[in-house]
C-alpha cells in the first residue's frame, strides 16, 4: 500500500513539473487575422519593443501558454510575444523544418503547385512569379509544402524548392529610395530585353552574383525603369521589382542595347606586391585561374573582373588577378603567410565600396587591410596597418551596399571603416560566451554579428546586435541550420 501511495505521489509531482500547453495553443502556430504582418514583442504588451515583423501565414514555433491574451513563441532565432488573436493552431510538429514564407522566383511567368511532392501528380494551380506562399514546410525530395491564396480560393500543395526563395516583400513594390537615389532616372520608361540568346536575369540586387528573381525572355518589355549605375537598371517585370544589366536593355528610341562605353585599357604598371611566389604564372588566363586553388570570389563591375584565389598552387597564400571584359589579364596582387603556423583563414578578400566605385578589400595577417581600385591598372586606394587594428585574427568582413562602409568582426569586437580607410569606431560586446565570428548581417536598423559559441549545440549561434553608431543593443542566441 505504501509503495502504491509513493508511486501516485511521484506521478503527481511529475505532472506538476511537466509543461502542459494551454487550451487553444499548439507547439507550431500560424499567423492569421492580420492584413500583412503582426509584431513579435519583447514582452506581453503592445507598447513593448517590437523584435521583428511576422508576416501573415508564417509559422511560429515553441509556442507556450498565453499571457494576458499573448502567446510566447519563436521565429527566426527571436523569441517574444504575439497577441493570441493573431495565431491559430496547426498540426505541424517541431521535428519539421519551417523556412518561412516563400516567394515564387526563377520562372518566366508561373510555377506549378502539385497535389503530391512530384511533378507527375495532379497540378492544383499555376502560381505566378512574385507570389508569396505561406505556411511553408520543407519536405523530402526538394519540395515545399505550402498554401497559395488566389482571390477567395486557397490552394494547399507542393512546389519545387528551385522555384522558391525566402519571401522578399520589397520586391513586390517599387522602392522610392532607389528611385530618389538613382543618378539618372526615367519616369515610367518601358525598355525591351535585347542582346541575349533566350532570357536575361532579373536580380534581387544590383550585382551579377545576387539571387535571380526571374528569367525575363528575349523581347520582353519591362516597366518603370530607373538607371541606377553604369551597369544596372532597376525595373519591374510581371509585378516583381529587381535589377537587369543595362547591356541587355534597349530604350524606346534607340532600338539598340544601352551599353555603357567601356573604360579605356592602358598598359599596367608593375603591380603592388607584398611578397612574391616565384613559381606563380605571371598573369594566368581566366579559365586557368578559376580551375586552380580555391576561388574566394569572382566579381565583375564596370567591365572588369577580379578573381581571388586562396592557397594558390598549394601555397598558403592569396592571389588576385584583374581581367578586362575580354578576359585579358591586366594586373595581379598576391600575398603569403610569413610563418608556417599562420593559417589560411587569416587571409581574406572581398568586394566593398559602392556600385559606381567598387574596391577590392584585402586582409593579410601581420600586414593589415588594403583597398585596391578596380580598373586597367593596379592602384592602392588606402592602407590600414595591423598596428592600428590589433588582434584581428579570425576575421569576417562585410560591405554595406548602400554606403560602402566596411565592417570587420574579430573576437568579440566589431570595427567600422569608412570608404577612405579611416577607423570610424570599434565596439566590444563584452560577452565571454561568444567567440569566432562567422557572419555579419546588416540592415538600415543595425548590424548583427553571428558567432560560434560555447553552448554545446551545433545549430546554435551567439548573436550580438550593434547599432549603426557602434553601441550594443542586445546579445542573444540564434538557431541556425548549419551545413554538414
Amino acid at each position: 500500500m505504501k509503495r502504491i501511495f509513493c508511486l501516485i505521489l511521484c506521478l503527481a509531482m511529475l505532472a506538476a513539473v511537466t509543461p502542459v500547453l494551454a487550451a487553444g495553443v499548439s507547439k507550431v502556430m500560424c499567423v492569421t487575422n492580420c492584413k500583412e504582418w503582426v509584431s513579435l514583442r519583447e514582452s506581453p504588451d503592445t507598447t513593448s519593443k517590437r523584435l521583428t515583423k511576422v508576416y501573415l501565414g508564417e509559422l511560429v514555433t515553441n509556442c507556450s501558454a498565453s499571457y494576458d491574451d499573448f502567446i510566447y513563441c519563436e521565429i527566426g532565432g527571436k523569441s517574444g510575444y504575439i497577441p493570441a488573436k493573431y495565431l491559430k493552431m496547426t498540426e505541424f510538429s517541431m521535428e519539421e523544418s519551417f523556412p518561412g514564407n516563400q516567394m515564387v522566383v526563377n520562372v518566366s511567368e508561373w510555377t506549378s503547385m502539385w497535389d503530391e511532392p512530384n511533378t507527375s501528380s495532379k497540378r492544383l494551380a499555376k502560381v505566378p512569379l512574385g507570389s508569396i506562399v505561406t505556411s511553408c514546410v520543407t519536405m523530402p525530395g526538394g519540395f515545399i509544402y505550402c498554401e497559395y491564396k488566389s482571390g477567395k480560393t486557397t490552394y494547399t500543395g507542393y512546389i519545387s524548392k528551385s522555384y522558391l526563395k525566402k519571401a522578399n516583400y520589397s520586391a513586390t513594390t517599387q522602392s522610392q529610395k532607389v528611385v530618389d537615389n538613382a543618378p539618372e532616372a526615367y519616369e515610367d520608361l518601358t525598355m525591351t530585353v535585347v542582346n541575349c540568346e533566350d532570357w536575361v536575369s532579373l536580380r534581387e540586387k544590383a550585382s551579377a552574383s545576387s539571387a535571380r528573381l526571374a528569367k525575363v525572355p528575349l523581347g520582353t518589355e519591362v516597366e518603370h525603369c530607373v538607371r541606377v549605375s553604369d551597369t544596372f537598371v532597376y525595373c519591374c517585370y510581371n509585378g516583381v521589382y529587381g535589377y537587369i544589366q543595362a547591356q541587355y536593355l534597349a530604350g524606346p528610341d534607340d532600338g539598340e542595347p544601352d551599353i555603357p562605353d567601356p573604360m579605356p585599357v592602358v598598359p599596367s604598371p608593375d603591380p603592388v606586391v607584398t611578397s612574391a611566389f616565384g613559381s606563380l604564372p605571371e598573369l594566368p588566363d581566366y579559365q586557368t585561374l578559376l580551375l586552380a586553388g580555391q576561388t574566394l570570389l569572382a566579381e565583375t563591375y564596370q567591365g572588369y573582373t577580379i578573381v581571388v584565389q586562396r592557397a594558390f598552387n598549394a601555397y598558403e597564400g592569396m592571389l588576385a588577378v584583374c581581367y578586362d571584359m575580354n578576359q585579358v589579364p591586366l594586373w595581379r596582387v598576391y600575398s603569403r603567410s610569413v610563418s608556417e603556423i599562420m593559417d589560411v583563414i587569416q587571409l581574406d578578400a572581398f568586394v566593398a565600396g559602392t556600385l559606381d566605385d567598387p574596391q577590392l578589400i584585402w586582409y593579410e595577417h601581420g600586414v593589415g587591410i588594403t583597398s585596391y581600385a578596380y580598373g586597367p591598372a593596379v592602384r592602392e586606394r588606402w592602407f590600414l596597418p595591423e598596428a592600428e587594428i590589433p588582434n584581428i585574427n579570425d576575421t569576417v568582413y562585410l560591405s554595406a551596399d548602400y554606403d560602402g562602409t566596411v565592417y570587420v568582426a574579430f573576437s568579440d569586437e566589431l570595427m567600422r571603416i569608412s570608404t577612405d580607410g579611416q577607423l570610424v569606431w570599434r565596439a566590444k560586446c563584452g560577452d565571454e560566451s561568444i567567440f569566432w565570428p562567422v557572419a555579419i548581417e546588416i540592415d538600415q536598423g543595425g548590424i548583427s554579428v553571428l558567432y560560434d559559441n560555447q553552448f554545446g549545440k551545433d545549430n546554435l549561434y551567439g548573436e550580438v546586435r550593434f547599432s549603426l553608431d557602434g553601441s550594443v543593443l542586445y546579445t542573444t542566441t540564434r538557431q541556425v541550420q548549419k551545413e554538414a
